[in-house]
C-alpha cells in the first residue's frame, strides 16, 4: 500500500512497517505525523481523568450552592436578604451553565 512519497528529497523511502502494520512506501512526513499523533493521543488520555474529576468537583460545589440558596429563599426572610440570595443563586447558576455542568447529569444526581 502506498502511503506517500518523500517530496523533500525527491525520492521515496522504503519502510518495512509503515503506519502500524501497513507495508509499502511512506514519506518521512507521514511517519512523523503518525508518531506525533500517537504521542499526543497518549498525553491527552493521561490528562483527561484529573481534569474531569476537577470539573466534576467544581460542578458539585456549584450545585450544592444553588440548592442552598434555593432552600434559604423558600424559608423566607426580609426583602433585601431575599434579593441578595437571589443574586447569589443566579451567579452560581450562570457559572454552572458556563462550565457546562449538565454533561455530568447522572453523576451530579448520585453524588449525595
Amino acid at each position: 500500500m502506498e502511503c506517500g512519497t518523500n517530496r523533500w528529497e525527491g525520492r521515496e523511502d522504503r519502510r518495512d512497517d509503515c503506519l502500524g502494520g501497513v507495508r509499502g512506501r511512506c514519506s518521512r512526513r507521514a511517519l512523523l505525523g503518525f508518531a506525533l499523533g500517537q504521542l499526543l493521543g497518549a498525553e491527552f488520555a493521561r490528562g483527561a481523568a484529573p481534569d474531569r474529576d476537577k470539573a466534576l468537583k467544581t460542578c458539585r460545589a456549584l450545585q450544592a450552592r444553588i440548592e442552598r440558596y434555593t432552600r434559604l429563599r423558600r424559608s423566607g426572610a426580609k426583602a433585601q436578604q431575599m434579593e441578595r440570595w437571589r443574586t447569589s443563586r443566579r451567579k452560581s447558576s450562570d457559572e454552572f451553565r458556563r462550565l457546562r455542568c449538565r454533561r455530568f447529569g447522572r453523576e451530579l444526581r448520585t453524588s449525595k
